[in-house]
C-alpha cells in the first residue's frame, strides 16, 4: 500500500535542467521540501523518476 501511495506520488515528479549552472533539480510539487540539485541525474537520485 505504500509503495503505491509513493509510486502514484513520484508520477508528478519534475526535473529541470537549471541554465544559471547547468545542474539538475528535481521535485515534486505536493511535497514541501521534496527536491534535489545535483550536477548529473544520477548523483541527484533522479536519473529512475520517469521509470516509476
Amino acid at each position: 500500500m505504500l509503495r503505491r501511495y509513493i509510486q502514484a506520488a513520484l508520477r508528478h515528479a519534475q526535473r529541470d535542467i537549471l541554465l544559471d549552472n547547468k545542474s539538475y533539480y528535481g521535485e515534486i510539487p505536493d511535497f514541501q521540501g521534496v527536491y534535489a540539485n545535483a550536477k548529473t541525474l544520477e548523483a541527484g537520485g533522479m536519473d529512475s523518476l520517469p521509470d516509476l
